[in-house]
């Protein structure tokens, strides 16, 4: 035996484990006693000679393996973890399998692993190998995160086994395909990424809103019955309107979604496309303010609807235009008031745009005001400045007769004054009483019972206000067709919308209403105070409302709206003045329908506009609601070289086609059914092909009518007319000294009407035309008033106007090479040729057999005598 002495230093030598220890002072037993093979063997107690050699080899055996051992460890719990030691293995009895460990579990392994104690599994740090071993009894894939098993039914939108699945159908993103996935069945074919799209049908295969750089390269396998279809799309740059929000189902307001498309292609320059749809409402116009900008319709397939009563539908208008000038209401109320005291003559709101719904035509309807038998205009005013002008007036110059209107408002020799024009005559409201104040606010208004015209200038909100001026008159209104209902000026010169005849007062105009009845007859209880409304008896108001997205509308009202409510539309802002304007070019609108739902909606106007195209645009729908005017070309409307194939139906309206202060516009295939005037020129203008439809109108109309205003040159090549209707029609009335050239076509005149109009200076020239009367009795052909018409006719024929001479003024007209035929009842008679002048070398000769005695007359009165009891149809020539 060793002494402790020699003991001591040799275990403080050796580094015991924990396991060492327990064996040492835990696994003494006997060696008798032996456990059973594979179980810990203590070390026996050694004795005798050698005891020391053999306790230190039992102990070396048991710490190299040569001798197998079993210790009994008894771990610490978590709170008694040591400080962890890289590579120290430990059992911890509370412990969780959790890296690092925790406590609070039933017990892990802990072990010391780069700074901390790891009770379970570290992630691997390099891809998983199974070195040819197969992974099985991995679970279902019931919830994202489950591994799927190798040869697995697909399910959801895939057939067939994993990895070689069927794609039936690609719905919500519910399977996803990836770059690889072969396209087998359904709706594809071939393999990612390039596969062939079969078919798109029902939704198998949709393009999503939110899918960004998706492109349709092709699409085949159509089924060909009308259910394969791509909507609400745009293609290669052409903006659809249905992308854009418009739904196109006739009943939804779709005016915010067409005018955002349409902003969105002015900004990127792209065309605007309406595709077929039930019809697209719009509740305001359209304005398109930029150049080299196109609106694309589908025709009849998807019309605008204009919800409202009058008014343009669409307005090619420069975001430049500066449109009448407002301000601040004079009264309380919604709107502004309109400003006169820097400019008198070059702005204006034309409410004869709106016409009521059978236009000028007929009994008094709307502004149609002839033979109304009451009637009241009433304003709010306050004239700054001295100097006569006018506040709301209905004038013209339509002829050489000079001035006509119907009722003036308006500041006359420094007195507020109202007249009016009836069937008995003239009624003037006016006198020493009614002295303007300068700087004030006044109730100005006109009012007419059937006996008694009345002019009222109150102060706004005072009691008991008297009748400032009267006057005695009975019989209905008179008012001229070519009379405009203006707030401002007094658009007297050029019909339409031509320029200023008289300038308006130096002030402010602020609601103005028209109505059909005597708003008063005596003194008025309590003056109006605040902005009008509109009533029954309202014909028109407005409060100067301007229209959405700074549109150069004013919005106005009506008493009978054509759903039975209160209607409204829109009245363009007229502006002469384009010293600071920037005109738009290019512009295209073709392939469009205009349906309006309302009875008096208009058209396409475009204003300072040169270079634009108009095809197959159709306003209006025969049988149906009609339009108020076509289309107007408006101050310098210049060089518009493309509109073509313009199908107007009226109401009837007032004009179906105007160019006023317009320049050098050509027109090509033009139709005009039921307007008042086929077509207004006031400017330079050629027409191609144009034909007039006149049918069930009672009153006189004209084919083409071109007014004085800035001297322009009309010419107009292969006119047809289509005259019928028991009313006077002829086809071409001119005013001033404007130029007139046509070639060929058919002419007509109706109920007695000349041919052609001439008035105070006008000049024509026509080349091979036809001029024939439909029926009646007329007296001339060519009618002439004022002065020096003149009108030269080569090689014309004649048919209808049965005796009638070629003018009832002398030297008006005359005819190259001189013939025309005429048809004689039985027996003698006598033929007033249309070529016999007195200096005329004329023979004639009669073609009908039996041939009766003709006798030249005698040339100062251009007569034939015919002799006999047979028919004649006499030729003649002259030289």
């Amino acid at each position: 035996m060793h002494s402790k002495r020699t003991w001591w230093p040799v275990l403080s030598g050796i580094a015991l484990s924990a396991v060492a220890l327990c064996a040492i002072f835990l696994g003494i037993v006997s060696a008798q006693n032996l456990p059973p093979p594979g179980a810990y063997q203590s070390i026996p107690n050694f004795t005798g000679v050698g005891a020391g050699l053999q306790f230190r080899e039992a102990i070396n055996d048991r710490m190299s393996g040569a001798q197998p051992i079993l210790p009994l460890v008894v771990g610490p719990n978590f709170a008694n973890l040591p400080a962890e030691q890289d590579g120290l293995l430990l059992y911890c009895k509370d412990c969780k399998r959790a890296t690092p460990c925790v406590g609070g579990g039933s017990g892990a392994w802990a072990r010391g692993n780069r700074g901390a104690w790891s009770c379970a599994i570290d992630a691997l740090e390099t891809s998983l190998n199974a070195n040819g071993n197969k992974i099985t009894a991995l679970a279902n894939g019931t919830i994202a995160g489950d591994a799927i098993s190798f040869g697995q039914p697909s399910g959801g939108d895939l057939s067939g086994a994993i990895p070689n699945p069927t794609v039936a159908s690609v719905l919500g993103g519910q399977v996803p395909v990836t770059k690889s996935t072969a396209m087998t069945g359904g709706d594809l074919s071939g393999t990612l990424p390039a596969p062939t799209v079969q078919t798109v049908l029902g939704g198998k295969a949709p393009l999503y809103a939110g899918q960004t750089g998706a492109q349709i390269n092709t699409l085949s396998g159509s089924k060909g019955d009308g259910s394969d279809a791509i909507t609400s799309f745009n293609v290669n740059g052409v903006l659809n309107a249905k992308a854009h929000g418009a739904k196109g189902d006739g009943s939804t307001d779709d005016t915010a979604a067409i005018q955002a498309t349409r902003n969105a292609g002015c900004a990127a320059r792209s065309p605007v496309m309406l595709p077929p749809a039930a019809g697209y409402k719009i509740t305001s116009p359209l304005w398109e303010n930029c150049n080299n900008s196109s609106l694309i319709g589908s025709g009849g397939l998807g019309p605008i609807n204009p919800a409202y009563d009058f008014g343009f539908t669409i307005a090619l208008v420069g975001s430049t235009y500066p449109g009448i000038p407002l301000t601040t209401s004079l009264v309380t109320g919604a709107g502004n008031a309109f400003d006169f005291r820097t400019d008198q003559t070059h702005n204006w709101v034309n409410l004869r745009e709106w016409d009521g719904v059978n236009g000028p035509l007929g009994s008094p309807s709307g502004l149609n005001m002839n033979g109304l038998g009451t009637f009241s205009v009433e304003a709010f005013v306050n004239d700054v400045t001295a100097g006569d002008g006018d506040v709301v007036s209905s004038d013209s110059v339509p002829s050489s007769a000079g001035e006509t209107d119907s009722w003036l408002l308006r500041i006359n020799a420094g007195r507020w004054d109202f007249t009016m024009t009836t069937t008995a005559g003239n009624c003037d409201a006016s006198g020493s009483g009614s002295a303007v104040t300068l700087g004030t606010n006044q109730y100005v208004a006109g009012t007419y019972d059937g006996s008694t015209c009345r002019l009222y200038v109150c102060a706004p909100g005072s009691t008991n206000c008297a009748v400032t001026e009267s006057g005695s008159q009975t019989g209905s209104l008179v008012q001229d067709p070519t009379e405009d209902v203006t707030i401002g000026p007094s658009m007297g010169q050029g019909w339409p919308n031509g320029g200023a005849y008289r300038g308006a007062i130096k002030g402010i105009i602020d609601s103005v209403r028209i109505s059909k009845i005597a708003r008063y007859t005596g003194t008025i209880a309590t003056v109006p105070n605040a902005k009008f409304s509109v009533d029954s008896n309202t014909l028109i108001l407005t409060n100067g409302e301007t229209a959405p997205n700074g549109a150069p509308f004013i919005k106005a009202y009506d008493g009978g709206g054509f759903s039975g409510a209160w209607g409204y539309g829109w009245l363009y802002e007229y502006n002469g003045n384009n010293s600071a304007l920037t005109n738009q070019s290019y512009n295209n609108i073709q392939n469009l329908l205009i349906e309006p739902q309302g009875k008096d909606v208009s058209g396409v106007i475009l204003s300072n506009t040169h270079e634009a195209t108009l095809n197959n645009v159709t306003c209006g729908v025969f049988g149906g609601n009609g339009c108020e005017i076509g289309f107007e070309l408006w101050d310098l409307a210049y060089n518009n070289l493309g509109l073509s194939n313009l199908y107007y139906n009226g109401t009837p309206g007032r004009y179906g086609i105007a160019a006023s202060n317009a320049n050098d516009n050509f027109f090509y295939n033009t139709q005009v059914t039921g307007a008042w005037v086929c077509e207004a020129i006031n400017g330079n203008a050629t027409l191609t092909n144009p034909l007039c439809t006149q049918s069930s109108i009672t009153v006189p109309r004209f084919g083409l009518a071109i007014s004085s205003g800035i001297g322009g040159t009309v010419t107009e090549i292969g006119a047809q007319d289509d005259a019928e209707g028991s009313g006077a029609f002829t086809h071409l009335f001119m005013t001033g000294a404007e130029n007139y050239t046509g070639i060929s076509g058919a002419l007509a005149a109706a109920a007695g009407g000349a041919g052609a109009w001439l008035d105070n200076g006008a000049t024509a020239t026509f080349i091979g035309p036809k001029f024939y009367n439909a029926n009646g009795s007329p007296t001339q052909i060519i009618e002439a008033t004022g002065t020096a018409s003149k009108v030269v006719l080569t090689n014309p024929t004649f048919s209808g106007f049965g005796s009638a001479v070629l003018s009832s003024n002398p030297g008006v007209a005359t005819v190259s090479p001189c013939k025309g035929s005429v048809t004689l009842a039985a027996g003698a008679g006598t033929f007033s040729n249309v070529c016999v002048t007195t200096t005329s070398l004329c023979s004639a000769r009669d073609t009908t057999t039996p041939a009766n005695a003709v006798t030249l007359g005698v040339p100062a009165n251009g007569s034939v005598t015919v002799s006999g009891t047979a028919t004649d149809s006499i030729v003649l020539s002259c030289n």
